[in-house]
């Protein structure tokens, strides 16, 4: 990101608690702090005319702070925050008809059992890469039960899992990347590679992109997003989940579409029009 912002003209500011990181070395100033020093934060916004982000896991309260005074913060604090908390984003979509399985927030472990068994118990907050998800199989797994708030979710019998990008900007301007097939390393539920395009019929992407159009409406979000979707295998189309960032379902628009995710969400932040979305070839990474 900050290597295609230098390349637009951008002067670029990150906030990283690491010396000498990556993003430093191609960047014009480095903040050494970490994602929930509300004073590193702080300074970040102010010494910048837009901010974004690479990671969710931050402390949204002293942004949202600043947002609320006028700063240019994107995706807005109060998206980060939502998308934080895995159940209410499910919630969310959920109200807005946008199809997700079926959930129901954990109060107790009676509620465990009351969803009955297989069941997927996901954490509500810090969970990626397979943290915070369990398989529930019967009672006897109770005991292994996620002890931080949690919700349950149905088992759903996956034929593909899925994603598009979608990138957003200030005036509503949407554009989706093609649908792209990932492949999970089932020992460690990580996504091992991605297929672009997707292996699904012409109906099925045409549905996926819809579906994952207007979950970024239903934000209002500006930015890059990453919709991951279920297709089950009844062709059914579920949302799994969002993030509000570059993705690793995305790295191969650096080199296989006309604008790669990390240009675009610069375009989108400042406003600028959005780059074409075309594939120009096919990729698997």
């Amino acid at each position: 990101m900050s290597q295609k912002a230098k390349k637009m003209g951008f002067h670029v500011t990150i906030l990283d608690p690491t010396y000498n990181c990556p993003a430093a070395q191609v960047s014009d100033k480095h903040i050494m702090g970490g994602f929930h020093d509300k004073e590193k934060l702080e300074q970040l916004v102010q010494e910048t005319d837009v901010t974004t982000f690479e990671l969710e896991h931050v402390d949204t309260s002293i942004l949202k702070e600043m947002y609320d005074h006028g700063h240019r913060i994107h995706p807005s604090p109060y998206v980060i925050e939502l998308i934080q908390n895995k159940y209410e984003q499910k919630k969310l979509l959920d109200e807005h008809g946008v199809p997700v399985p079926a959930y129901k927030s954990v109060e107790s472990e009676e509620d465990l059992a009351s969803f009955g068994f297989p069941v997927i118990q996901k954490s509500k907050r810090e969970g990626y890469d397979g943290k915070g998800v369990m398989m529930l199989k019967s009672a006897d797994d109770l005991g292994n039960a996620i002890q931080a708030e949690s919700f349950m979710e149905e088992l759903v019998d996956i034929d593909k899992e899925l994603a598009t990008i979608v990138a957003r900007n200030i005036q509503g301007e949407i554009k989706c990347y093609p649908v792209v097939e990932m492949l999970f390393d089932e020992r460690v539920n990580i996504c091992d590679s991605v297929m672009a395009p997707a292996r699904i019929s012409q109906e099925i992407e045409a549905k996926a992109l819809e579906i994952s159009r207007k979950s970024i409406e239903v934000l209002e979000g500006v930015g890059i997003f990453a919709v991951e979707l279920f297709l089950t295998k009844e062709g059914e189309l579920l949302v799994n989940e969002i993030a509000p960032r570059p993705h690793n379902s995305g790295h191969y628009t650096i080199e296989a579409c006309a604008t790669s995710q990390f240009e675009q969400i610069i375009r989108a932040v400042t406003n600028l029009p959005l780059g074409s979305t075309k594939l120009i070839s096919p990729a698997v990474m």
